[in-house]
């Protein structure tokens, strides 16, 4: 196994994270007057976030049965697609926002859980398990954003469901390909061994040698691998070794010219925010590379 240790994120004090969920949900409340306050105390107690999770698990199931997008009219596949977005928005909402939704450690994991096991199985071209499947995703990244606690329990098994994702090839694929390398980049600021550094680290460049890769997965992909190999072989916690053996820095010299040219093709097509974002990762690419160089 990659680690023996079940917990792959532990922190040398787990308090130190249950503390910084409790800090950051006092922090949240503290922006929240006391009406939001009572109303998401209820949203809570009324079970609602559970509730549009098991709309998500139900439509999703529907489909997994044979009742693929092919037998069910085009019509209804368009409406059960809609209300994944839907329920993926609003369960994202709930865990940014409402911090006494899935707020013990205990319960964030249950949630997580659950949303693990809907990740299983292959997608095909079924847009309803697609869609399906990007909700799921999306919901785990932020719980994974805004439950630090979280983190800690994350194991092996849940590391491989996160770099399966990764594996989903097609257009229609690319918000889960790229939530699940967010979740890798919040995985990895935590400490973590130089095997899970390099498992991760192999499934990022592979991303990297993909030819039609769309800029969102590579911008996404680039921005985690700045911040994984940020460190210098001084610094403690530092993957210095694995940045060298998996010739890293290489890649990063063969991506600039492409993630440049792949961004002017995205003008008219992606919104100016996008460009922004990617232009901004460009940047930073070339400026790595010169650091990296210079510290070789």
């Amino acid at each position: 196994g990659m680690e023996d240790d079940e917990m792959m994120w532990n922190s040398d004090d787990e308090a130190d994270l249950v503390a910084a969920s409790s800090a950051s949900s006092s922090r949240g409340a503290a922006k929240s007057n006391s009406k939001d306050e009572k109303l998401f105390a209820e949203v809570v107690r009324m079970n609602v976030p559970d509730r549009v999770v098991e709309v998500v698990k139900a439509i999703m199931s529907m489909s997994s049965c044979g009742s693929n997008s092919g037998s069910v009219p085009d019509v209804v596949g368009e409406d059960l697609c809609e209300l994944l977005s839907k329920s993926c928005v609003c369960a994202t909402n709930a865990a940014c926002s409402v911090n006494v939704w899935a707020e013990a450690p205990e319960a964030s994991r249950k949630v997580w859980s659950d949303l693990c096991i809907m990740t299983k199985g292959s997608l095909g071209d079924d847009s309803i398990a697609v869609a399906g499947r990007a909700a799921v995703i999306s919901i785990m990244l932020s719980l994974l954003r805004d439950r630090s606690a979280l983190v800690s329990s994350i194991g092996e098994e849940d590391l491989k469901t996160i770099l399966a994702q990764l594996g989903h090839e097609g257009d229609e694929m690319v918000d889960i390909r790229r939530d699940a390398v967010a979740m890798l980049g919040i995985l990895c600021s935590a400490p973590h061994s130089d095997a899970v550094n390099a498992a991760v680290c192999d499934a990022f460049l592979a991303a990297l040698t993909r030819d039609d890769e769309r800029v969102a997965v590579l911008a996404e992909v680039l921005n985690v691998m700045m911040d994984m190999y940020s460190a210098d072989e001084t610094d403690e916690g530092n993957h210095e070794e694995i940045f060298k053996q998996k010739n890293v820095l290489q890649a990063f010299q063969r991506m600039a010219p492409i993630l440049k040219r792949k961004i002017s093709l995205e003008r008219g097509v992606a919104s100016p925010a996008e460009i922004e974002m990617w232009k901004e990762t460009s940047l930073n690419t070339s400026r790595f590379i010169k650091y990296k160089k210079g510290h070789m």
